[in-house]
């Protein structure tokens, strides 16, 4: 099913190619190349401050959970360790978001790269016809917006659940006040 999925996907973005290539200017593709690498740098940012957050809180749980004895305190480390999965699990995401955006960013300065030389080098313009490479850097482009949309996407899926989560934290908070005050 997931090989269908990119597939269908990669489908998708060559009928989308074929359908624009021609009538995309160097201006638009300069335009969204500029949002794609300040979409990066946003990224980048907010995710920084993410594993900066939460890498020293996993570790911190990791180590301290590292320190009960298993034939002890077997409730507390089992509570223990499914926090600690739910963190890495979400550490994950983080850095799958991270990923593809240093994908995105990477991809954008290599089809620059490839778009100068060639456009200097009278010998690679007749190896390789401008229609083709124009094709071709359309249907990557294609992939990277999509790409860089599934990062963006990401990164706003764990803030939301990091709000139900701090929200959920204060209502606990407030019930057990509530306990305690009767």
């Amino acid at each position: 099913m997931k090989y269908l999925f990119i597939v269908v996907f990669l489908i998708f973005f060559v009928v989308i190619s074929i359908l624009t290539f021609s009538e995309i200017s160097y201006d638009h593709i300069t335009y969204m190349s500029t949002v794609l690498q300040n979409t990066s740098l946003m990224i980048f940012t907010v995710l920084g401050i993410w594993v900066a957050y939460s890498y020293p809180k996993a570790k911190e749980t990791l180590s301290y959970l590292s320190k009960l004895k298993a034939d002890e305190e077997i409730a507390e480390l089992n509570e223990g360790i499914e926090k600690f999965e739910y963190t890495k699990e979400q550490l994950s995401m983080l850095l799958l978001s991270l990923v593809i955006s240093a994908i995105c960013l990477g991809s954008i300065l290599i089809l620059t790269y490839i778009a100068t030389i060639y456009f200097s080098s009278p010998y690679l313009k007749e190896l390789i016809s401008p229609n083709t490479l124009k094709f071709i850097g359309m249907l990557i482009f294609n992939i990277i917006v999509f790409a860089q949309l599934f990062a963006v996407y990401l990164v706003v899926i764990k803030n939301v659940i990091f709000y139900k989560e701090i929200d959920q934290d204060h209502k606990n908070l407030k019930s057990k006040v509530k306990i305690r005050r009767v």
